[in-house]
């Protein structure tokens, strides 16, 4: 018992550092490749996927406003969810990563911030971290063997990538190492629970909605 409570203090510590180091990087960010402020665009922009639909850009003059109104949630416009939606029939990808975007934007409205991605990607993160940890307990039945796992993916490169880049990547990791899990844990019991397909089903739906992989 001992043991246990140890571990998951030593988790909660470890999950906190890493937490914390991703803030750090996402605090250090600076610049937006092309593609986030397409999610900003494509979330936030109403019934208006791409900013250069219906001419906008043909004037002679463009307007830093125009960048403005087209990657944020203007007066009048928040929680339009349909619009989300019907942009991304524009575009190439499931609406779950968008809607959510939209959902913190409308919460400050003509404001733009690159934490408005970057807590979400936090959240997902951090349960993605939860779901190595469990898989790693299920792989190998040690004390020590599940921390590995967290400490390499969590410390390293890619997660700061994917966490940092704001889009649905981190969001789909999440799905994905959710949906091994249950199916790991699943044949490691030989037994199948209805938790099991009821988070296998949400896990496919979420992964779905998040992208076309």
């Amino acid at each position: 018992m001992k043991s246990k409570s140890y571990n998951k203090i030593a988790f909660g510590v470890i999950l906190l550092l890493q937490i914390v180091c991703m803030i750090y990087f996402g605090n250090a960010k600076q610049g937006y490749f092309v593609d986030e402020l397409w999610s900003y665009g494509l979330s936030n922009s109403y019934y208006h996927a791409q900013i250069w639909e219906d001419g906008a850009l043909d004037n002679p003059e463009i307007s830093p406003d125009m960048f403005k109104e087209y990657m944020t949630v203007n007066e009048g416009e928040a929680f339009k969810f349909g619009s989300v939606i019907y942009n991304q029939t524009h575009d190439s990808h499931p609406p779950l990563f968008y809607m959510v975007l939209h959902a913190i934007s409308s919460c400050f409205p003509g404001q733009f911030s690159k934490w408005f991605g970057l807590i979400p990607n936090l959240l997902y993160y951090a349960v993605t971290i939860i779901f190595l940890y469990k898989i790693g307990k299920l792989i190998k039945k040690d004390n020590y063997f599940a921390f590995f796992p967290v400490l390499f993916f969590g410390f390293s490169i890619a997660a700061v990538n994917m966490v940092t880049y704001i889009r649905m990547y981190m969001l789909l990791t999440m799905w994905c190492t959710i949906f091994a899990y249950e199916h790991l844990e699943m044949m490691a019991s030989r037994k199948i629970k209805m938790k099991n397909l009821i988070s296998i089903l949400l896990a496919t739906f979420g992964g779905v909605f998040t992208h076309y992989y």
